[in-house]
């Protein structure tokens, strides 16, 4: 838990920190500034390596051997089937990580922090509101 808390911190200073880099000194060029939705895509393929091998540790596992597995893992990851099911989830995650990187062009790393934890009760109460589920403190 430590371990997670630690990384969001550093990443969310982080990118607070490259999306308002100072500008250049007289004489110097000016810095490159990526686009927020550049650290989207870099966030999005690595999500797809990290899954990749994932799936491949689990097959690798579950097969008893490692060699072999390879492009049965492909298979799972890349099968239509998969890619379509979860296509309507990605798009809104993506969409909302744009936003998101944007925020951090408004607002400081900490406010950000703070209005992320809005999420939850957030998410239950439109969850209430479109689903009639409740939820409670447990």
């Amino acid at each position: 838990l430590s371990a997670y808390i630690v990384l969001e911190v550093l990443r969310a200073l982080i990118v607070s920190y490259v999306l308002k880099l100072p500008p250049a000194l007289p004489g110097q060029p000016k810095p490159l500034k990526p686009l927020p939705s550049s650290m989207v895509v870099m966030n999005s393929g690595l999500s797809i390596i990290i899954g990749f091998l994932i799936t491949a540790a689990v097959t690798m596992k579950q097969e008893g051997r490692i060699f072999g597995t390879i492009p049965k893992t492909a298979r799972i990851v890349f099968s239509p089937k998969n890619v379509l099911a979860f296509a309507p989830v990605a798009a809104m995650f993506s969409i909302a990580s744009v936003f998101a990187m944007l925020s951090y062009s408004k607002l400081d790393a900490g406010m950000k922090k703070i209005l992320d934890q809005l999420r939850l009760p957030v998410t239950a109460a439109a969850s209430y509101a479109i689903t009639g589920k409740k939820y409670t403190m447990l």
